[in-house]
């Protein structure tokens, strides 16, 4: 979600803001039911603690946490990580809590699901957000707006997700056919929803596709980066 210089913060004002909208889960191998790893567990609860402890802050507090070009400029870069966790709504919430456990599993599987695992998940995820937050920040550079949300590393999941369609647990290379279909589409669903504004239950609020293309991009290639970091890989990894 995005804080727009014409409008105060948050839904509970009115005021204008970008939220980073729904995403589609790609087409893969379908896990059992509730077998979620645990890394994704605990991203979801952080994603809701973080929600409720939002709703404590009072909207002044709230705007100093927003990732925003003057916050960069002023040095707070932590920004880049408190606006990871920050949303619009529970919608919001929901969206970004439902996109990230169809597209975590995948990817905190192909990780490992032991501590190690665990911790090279949490860093992909970390490190992708700030990516995306960056690619938004460089596409408003002279705006006033500032962004919130989880989908800009949820987008990271799903491009790291990509390179795991083919074969479940191993990586594709990056240009195969269903990597780049899936990204073509992707792409085109985010230039929609920019061009219509449209985003469901975020109460008016735009969308911040830059971060989704950016995190995206990110997560599509740095997969191959820190599957590097395995403990044992059972395959050679693609760049």
């Amino acid at each position: 979600m995005v804080k727009d210089e014409h409008g105060p913060w948050g839904p509970r004002d009115g005021g204008e803001q970008t939220a980073q909208g729904p995403l589609e889960p790609p087409i893969g191998a379908h896990p059992p039911a509730f077998n979620v790893p645990w890394p994704v567990l605990v991203l979801l609860a952080l994603l809701g603690a973080a929600y409720a402890g939002q709703q404590l802050l009072s909207d002044a507090r709230v705007e100093t946490l927003l990732l925003t070009p003057q916050a960069l400029d002023q040095g707070r870069w932590q920004v880049l990580l408190s606006y990871q966790f920050l949303h619009a709504n529970l919608a919001h919430l929901g969206v970004n809590a439902l996109s990230a456990a169809a597209f975590a599993a995948p990817v905190a599987r192909y990780f490992g699901t032991g501590p190690r695992g665990g911790l090279i998940f949490f860093a992909f995820y970390i490190v992708c957000g700030v990516l995306a937050g960056l690619g938004f920040v460089a596409a408003h550079l002279h705006g006033q707006a500032g962004a919130v949300g989880a989908s800009g590393a949820i987008s990271a999941l799903m491009g790291a997700a990509a390179r795991l369609m083919d074969r479940p647990g191993r990586l594709s290379p990056i240009w195969t056919r269903s990597v780049y279909s899936l990204g073509g589409s992707f792409l085109v669903l985010n230039l929609l929803l920019a061009m219509t504004g449209f985003a469901p239950g975020m109460d008016g609020a735009r969308i911040a596709w830059e971060a989704h293309i950016a995190g995206f991009v990110a997560g599509m290639v740095l997969i191959g980066v820190f599957g590097r970091l395995r403990r044992a890989p059972a395959e050679t990894l693609l760049p």
